[in-house]
């Protein structure tokens, strides 16, 4: 049984996602979205990446399948560039910005791209008294 063919056919919880990592076929599932259901994994194995997507709509009820985004092969790339790329395919096929994921990022209390880490890099308030110094 494939991991597609697994899968229901509605957006994942949290718990689904946690039980695909103890699949023997994957190494890995990370879900997308950061909170509450998730219409966008991506999902390892020993020799590929792939970025899934629940391309549906809800109508008295979920409709729609889930679909492979992007596969990456890990002959050809990195693992980290193989889960980097998926997730940003299947970000980009469910209509997401990379704006959008770090304001979620963000109000989940991590970190994001934009602005500064406070590293003295030059970026910002490194000294943390309000003053961009």
């Amino acid at each position: 049984m494939s991991v597609l063919s697994s899968l229901p056919e509605r957006p994942l919880q949290e718990s689904e996602v946690v039980s695909l990592n103890r699949s023997e076929e994957l190494e890995l599932a990370v879900a997308t979205e950061t909170n509450g259901p998730t219409a966008g994994l991506v999902v390892a194995a020993d020799d590929w990446v792939k970025g899934l997507a629940f391309d549906g709509t809800w109508a008295d009820g979920f409709e729609g399948d889930w679909t492979v985004v992007d596969t990456v092969t890990l002959d050809d790339a990195e693992r980290y560039e193989g889960l980097q790329q998926c997730e940003d395919a299947v970000r980009a096929f469910l209509g997401e910005t990379e704006t959008e994921s770090a304001d979620e990022t963000a109000a989940s209390g991590g970190a994001s791209d934009g602005g500064d880490s406070g590293d003295g890099d030059g970026g910002g308030d490194d000294d943390g008294n309000g003053d961009g110094d």
